[in-house]
This record gives structure tokens, sequence and C-alpha cells, in this order.
């Protein structure tokens, strides 16, 4: 006979998700989110000082973004091939050793190519560690599981842009990558013991064990199964790279218009990137219990629906006042709809290719996003920043139209797809 306690902790656990793998990569998160927004609001600040031009700053943030593109589709496949956790293994690994050098190093090319492998590390374990998650959960709680590692890894997200604020008010950034190198590292030794490889593991959902269908399918085959999958699996694919062209054009530059035009300081830049997150926290679980209810279109739409309103918004800001009401509204919004916006991918294709295909998605949005930032650059040389602060805002707000309505008319429903699906089987 189960005592009260574990019976309360029992339903806790059913409640929030927390599968063993979930826990771990939820908890390890908490060291990628604080290792890396430590010094990603900093970056486009720290290029400035050693001799990047905010023309540059865009074909150099594109570079960053191509390094990632290329390995998330064989990323996938080899975590399709050899297992999820080797992957996610040799990724964290990647991320922390290229930190290192990014506290000695002053010439922008090199940290450039740091940062690359950087983000090569990251990218190459993100499709396995998705397929991870939701081969770890039943297809009920999918939505609750990524909202749920989005919630307990929020605490490193919320306190490392103050921290990195206060490191750099001198100017100087390279310190943060010190930090951010200790916290991959512990992150990766933390990960190699405790997370459970999921390939050939039973499927929570059907009781089957996961195939992988190594020897029958082919990194081609999969690449075709992934395209002719579905209309609305296209249509996903295609949304990915409108969207990421659109919004990948104004990255590089919400640093400088915060420290530039509205005269902000590094450590208010910091506080915003953290401000925006406490709502973003407090909205996760419930928008992950949504999502999994009523269907994740509904929220993930409210989120692209209201993503343009904020950039707007932000452009008109006069102080830092003002941009900590928008920051606010925009977290609770982001929080409700990261479960709803995470899942449909996972779910729109079949588990035998899925991390293979969640490269290509990857892959696809990722490439679009490496255009973006030049397309900004080109953009500052038409209309330079500090005359015409805001064109670039207006630009990307239109691009980003096309994919709001592409999302809406073509991308189906996945929810009650799969419910049926696992009705039929039963």
């Amino acid at each position: 006979m189960t005592s009260p306690t574990t019976n309360l902790i029992a339903k806790v656990r059913d409640f929030l998700g927390l599968e063993r793998n979930i826990l771990v990569l939820c908890t390890t998160a908490i060291l990628l989110n604080f290792g890396s927004t430590i010094y990603n609001p900093f970056l486009p600040l720290h290029f400035e000082t050693i001799g990047v031009s905010l023309a540059l700053l865009g074909p150099v943030f594109s570079a960053l973004a191509i390094a990632s593109a290329f390995i998330t589709v064989p990323g996938g496949h080899f975590a399709d091939r050899f297992g999820r956790k080797r992957i996610t293994i040799l990724g964290s690994a990647m991320m922390a050793a290229s930190m290192v050098p990014l506290y000695w190093i002053g010439a922008w090319p090199l940290v450039v190519a740091c940062l690359m492998v950087t983000n090569f590390g990251r990218d190459v374990y993100r499709p396995g560690t998705y397929a991870m998650i939701v081969e770890s959960v039943p297809v009920n709680r999918r939505a609750t599981a990524f909202s749920i590692m989005g919630l307990i890894a929020f605490p490193g997200s919320l306190i490392a842009p103050i921290v990195g604020g206060y490191l750099s008010l001198s100017g100087d950034y390279h310190m943060l990558f010190v930090v951010s190198a200790i916290s991959f590292t512990i992150m990766t030794l933390l990960r190699q013991v405790f997370l459970i490889e999921t390939k050939g593991r039973k499927n929570p959902n059907t009781g089957e064990e996961i195939k992988t269908e190594k020897k029958s399918l082919s990194f081609v085959e999969k690449l075709r199964l992934t395209w002719k999958s579905s209309p609305s699996t296209r249509a996903y694919l295609i949304f990915g790279v409108t969207s990421a062209l659109a919004g990948s054009i104004v990255g590089p530059y919400f640093a400088a218009f915060y420290l530039k035009i509205l005269n902000l300081d590094q450590l208010q830049i910091g506080s915003l990137a953290t401000i925006s997150l406490i709502p973003n926290m407090i909205c996760q679980l419930p928008g992950g219990k949504i999502a999994d209810r009523i269907g994740r279109k509904p929220l993930a739409l409210l989120s692209l629906l209201s993503s343009p309103i904020v950039v707007l918004a932000i452009t008109q800001a006069t102080n830092f006042n003002q941009l900590v009401i928008i920051q606010l509204i925009s977290g609770a919004i982001t929080g409700l709809s990261t479960g709803a916006l995470y899942t449909p991918p996972t779910e729109l294709v079949a588990e035998e290719y899925r991390a293979t295909a969640l490269g290509v998605f990857n892959t696809t949005s990722q490439l679009a996003g490496a255009i973006g930032p030049s397309l900004g650059g080109l953009i500052i040389l038409i209309y330079p920043f500090l005359t015409y602060p805001r064109h670039i805002f207006y630009i990307s707000i239109l691009a980003g139209i096309p994919s709001i309505i592409l999302f809406t008319m073509s991308v189906k429903e996945t929810l009650r797809k799969r419910d049926d699906m696992h009705r039929s089987s039963t």
C-alpha cells in the first residue's frame, strides 16, 4: 500500500509530465539558458567593440546562422541512427569547448569561428533532443512536456542577462564567455550521467518499441518522406522559412536600437530580457495544458499574430518603462504559446524518421534565418540606422505577413489527428 506522500509525488509527476529524461533536460537547460543568455543579448555590442560596423553586423550573424543550418539535418539523421543521447552529449561538449578561447580572442573573424562551433554544437543535437522528449511522454502530454521544460529552465534565463549586464558595464564583454564555458561544461557532465537513451525503448503511447529503421530508410529517403508526408507538412516547412526570414532581419539590431536610439545602458538591456521571461515562465504550464486540451494551433496563432504588434510597439517606445510594459505582455504570450509552437513539427511525421524530419525543419528555417541578417545589413546601407532607426523594423513586419497567412490557411491542427490514430490502434 502506497503512502499519501508517494501518491502526492506521483500525482505531481504525472501532472507536470516529469519523466526522467524530461527532468534531466529541464534541469540541464537551466545551465544551457544561463550560458547562452549571459552573452547573447550583448553579442552585437561585443562585435562593435572589436571592429564590426553596424552594416557588417548583419552578414556576421548570417554566417553564424549558416553554421547552424547545415548541421541539423545530419544531426537528426545521426540521432535516428546512433541514438539521441550520444548526439546530445557530443553537441553539448562542443558548446563548452568553443567558449573557452573567446576570453582571449580579439580578432572578430576568430570570434565568429568560435561562435560557429558553439552554434554547430547546439544544433547538431537539437532534433534528437526534441525526438527524445516526444518519445518519453504520451501524445496528450507532449505540449505540456515542452512547456514544463521551458518553465523549469527559466531560472537560468532570468538571472543571466542581469549578471551579463553587470559584468559588462565597463564595455568589456570577454568575461561573459568564461562564465558561459563553465555553465556548458557542467551541463554536459550532468547529461552524460543522467540521460537515458530512448532509441529502442517502448513508446509510451502504444507500448511498442520505437523503430528507427536504420537499415531500410536511407538519409535521402528520409528527406523525401519528410517532403511527401502531407500538404500540412510542406506548408509548415515553407512557413518556417518565411517566418525565420522575416524575424531574423532585425534580430541583431534590437540591442543597437536600445543603446543608441533609446539611450539605455547595458544593465537595462539585460533587465529587459529578464523582465520578459517572468510572465513567460508563469504562463508556460497553463499554455501547455491548454494546447494539450484544445489543440496546438490556436495558441500558435496567438503568438504569430502578436509578434508584429510587439515589434511595432517597441519602435514607438520612448523610454525604459514603456519597454517594460511591452516585454511583460510579450513574455506572457510567448509563455502561453511555447508548447503549442514546439509540438506540431514533432507530430507531422512518422517516428522512424522524426529526428531527421526535425532536422529538415530546422535547417530550412535556419538557412532563411541566415539570409535575414544580411538583408538587414543591406537595409542599413540603404537607410542608415542612426538616421532611419525604425525602417528596418517596419520592413521586417511587412515581410512576416505571408508566413502568418500561410500558417493560418494551410497548417492543420495536429492534436486531433494523433488522438484519432491512438484511438484507432486500441
